[in-house]
């Protein structure tokens, strides 16, 4: 992950990432991979967006952010890492903002 996380934000950044507790990898199954993307939803969406909002509000415009907290399940995700507690992966995203998803209720 950090060679990874190097070519990405390069050298110092990456360190600084790999030291924060905020991103720490345990030995948890799949550990890695959930601290990879919270790194990267973090620094590719999540904080560009809020800032970006934040602008905009600041510049007078109506702005209204969310976040999903729970997905919807499809036959290419039931069952998998992207069902797990607490994990909202890209599919089901995707799916619920374009208004497809079989097993989701939006209130």
């Amino acid at each position: 992950m950090t060679s990874t996380l190097r070519a990405l934000v390069g050298v110092d950044r990456a360190e600084a990432l790999m030291a924060s507790n905020e991103y720490a990898v345990s030995k948890q199954k799949d550990s890695m991979r959930s601290t990879f993307e919270a790194v990267v939803t973090d620094g590719v969406w999540r904080c560009p967006n809020r800032a970006v909002a934040s602008a905009w509000a600041k510049a007078g415009g109506d702005v209204w952010v969310g976040e999903f907290t729970e997905g919807a399940t499809y036959p290419t995700n039931e069952g998998d890492y992207c069902q797990a507690e607490g994990r909202v992966c890209h599919e089901v995203r995707q799916s619920l903002i374009r208004g497809f998803s079989r097993s989701a209720e939006l209130i």
